[in-house]
């Protein structure tokens, strides 16, 4: 038997082959909506990038979840930068540690606030007090040093309102450090735990 182009495949040479006709997509007719929808792409029509992420109800939770999850993190961003600061007498305090070779090197800078500085007694000294500890990666104190500083605005130089407070440790070990900053009532007066006012500072050790 042989086949051409013109020839039905399945049927003899004497045979009447049955031919159906049909109109083109007419059979989308006995299909249901939602399956009809998906073969002519209604399924997957453009919504924006947040249409997606809203589109269904999985999306949705997964959507929030994200959004919780980076304004977590955002938070504790934030606090965590600031563990390095606070406010004593009306004087701002910022902590930094960084190390070279064996040597850590740690400054608290002192600077008055703009408010503090319009008070009477602005000119007055301030006694400060620090406890300076240096700490090992899991938190253990490898050492501690006391230091004290006497702020004074007379004490600033031209051009610069910063003041510092400094201490030096020799550790291969230390990763952080935690500074007890105390102020005294009065200068002329020798400090106890009861008349100081304290703030706790940490910053991570940088190394250079």
């Amino acid at each position: 038997m042989a086949f051409g182009d013109d020839m039905i495949d399945g049927y003899a040479e004497d045979e009447e082959p049955i031919v159906f006709h049909h109109k083109k997509g007419e059979f989308r007719k006995l299909e249901d909506p939602k399956t009809r929808e998906l073969a002519e792409g209604g399924g997957f029509k453009s919504k924006g990038f947040f249409g997606v992420l809203v589109g269904t109800k999985g999306n949705r939770m997964i959507f929030m979840a994200l959004v919780v999850c980076v304004g977590l993190i955002f938070v504790l961003s934030i606090l965590a930068g600031r563990q390095n600061e606070g406010l004593l007498g009306g004087v701002s305090c910022k902590m930094d540690a960084f190390s070279i070779e064996e040597t850590v090197y740690v400054s608290v800078a002192l600077k008055m606030t703009k408010s503090a500085r319009e008070k009477e007694d602005a000119g007055k000294p301030r006694h400060f007090f620090a406890e300076v500890n240096a700490l090992d990666a899991n938190g253990e104190l490898v050492s501690s040093s006391k230091e004290e500083y006497l702020y004074s605005l007379s004490q600033e130089k031209e051009g610069e309102k910063k003041q510092f407070l400094r201490a030096t440790f020799t550790d291969y070990d230390i990763a952080s450090i935690e500074c007890i900053l105390s102020l005294a009532d009065s200068a002329e007066e020798e400090a106890t735990p009861s008349d100081k006012k304290e703030i706790k500072l940490k910053s991570k050790v940088s190394k250079h």
